[in-house]
């Protein structure tokens, strides 16, 4: 009977650190939100549509036909963007003292971004915004084809998969 009782103080023992520890974690990273995932996965498809339509050459006086998915597009990526920079983020605080403490093991620390934002997928997003609204002007002043076309496109497949990565990473 006394090992019973041993066994089951241990096993108390280590529930009550277990539940102990797993209340010190700090997070580090914003909630996954579904509702962002949700604008970024529609900003995508219309973004992909854009493209689509656009084929590998535009000219200024189709642009009128184009003007309502850039609105769209913008329209979407604002929001979203809004909705990034107003979700609870973790306390500054916590993520000091996690640096400190990885300062303190010598893991080497990384080099800042002067650009850097406590809102990763929102710098990703902002610029994704930005190019399409460049693409947009591009578009209805000359018209959009080859290496102009190709630029744009990858720029924006970039900092969509950036964003998107991010976002989809937090529903860890």
């Amino acid at each position: 009977m006394p090992t019973l009782v041993r066994r089951g103080g241990l096993l108390a023992l280590c529930v009550a650190l277990c539940a102990a520890l797993s209340a010190c974690m700090v997070q580090l990273a914003p909630a996954y939100d579904t509702t962002i995932v949700g604008g970024l996965n529609s900003a995508n498809q219309d973004i992909h549509a854009l493209f689509a339509q656009i084929g590998t050459a535009t000219t200024p006086d189709t642009f009128s036909a184009r003007k309502p998915q850039y609105d769209q597009i913008v329209a979407e990526l604002g929001a979203t963007e809004t909705q990034i920079r107003t979700r609870p983020m973790p306390s500054s605080a916590a993520i000091k003292k996690a640096a400190a403490a990885l300062a303190r093991m010598h893991v080497a620390g990384v080099a800042v971004d002067p650009n850097f934002t406590v809102y990763p997928s929102a710098r990703a997003v902002a610029d994704l915004k930005d190019t399409i609204q460049h693409m947009e002007a591009a578009d209805e002043k000359t018209g959009l084809r080859g290496g102009l076309l190709a630029a744009f496109q990858n720029q924006a497949e970039t900092f969509l998969t950036q964003a998107m990565t991010y976002e989809n990473y937090l529903k860890r």
